[in-house]
């Protein structure tokens, strides 16, 4: 892992620290991907950050009638690139990197996650204890990790839902909601 940051470690988090940690996160990418963002909205920052820096942006394009959606159409009317599925992202780079990516591997058909069990236990030796603990938590299909109730603070919670989707114990969807894999 690693930590990056232009603050010391005693500074607070606050709405302002967001669009500076927004700016190194996309100076780090290739590309910044906005999925909805009204007029005023801080995905905006961040693109806006990504175009100064000659990064690419992708905009899921959204209802011209909602408020909502009024920021990523903006971009999309200024230039940005239009993001209507995985395959989006995949042409955009194929060529500086087919020595990377595998087209065939990328859109293979995924395994159907399986429904998940009560009193599950990992066999997975590797995982940390709270990775465990949550995971062991999980008893949807389907969820976000604020309906979990396994006494881990955010921290710790959030840390383990990144180490089980990293092993695809689960996976990340869109809107913050999770999905069990295994």
């Amino acid at each position: 892992g690693c930590l990056i940051s232009e603050y010391p470690p005693d500074i607070p988090i606050t709405r302002y620290t967001f669009p500076v940690r927004n700016r190194i996160i996309s100076a780090l990418a290739l590309g910044t991907v906005v999925i909805e963002a009204g007029i005023r909205s801080g995905a905006l920052i961040t693109a806006n950050h990504a175009i100064e820096q000659g990064k690419d942006v992708f905009v899921v394009p959204g209802n011209p009638n909602v408020t909502e959606y009024k920021g990523s159409n903006a971009l999309l009317r200024d230039g940005a690139k239009p993001l209507l599925d995985a395959g989006d992202i995949f042409s955009e780079y194929i060529s500086r990197f087919s020595d990377k990516i595998d087209i065939e591997k990328a859109f293979k058909k995924e395994p159907k996650p399986v429904t998940p069990q009560k009193n599950k236990k990992i066999l997975n030796e590797t995982l940390s204890n709270e990775a465990k603990i949550v995971y062991n938590c999980i008893d949807t299909q389907k969820f976000y990790p604020d309906e979990l109730e396994c006494g881990l603070d955010s921290n710790k919670l959030l840390s383990a839902l990144t180490e089980l989707e990293m092993e695809f114990f689960i996976r990340a969807l869109p809107g913050g909601q999770y999905e069990i894999c295994k």
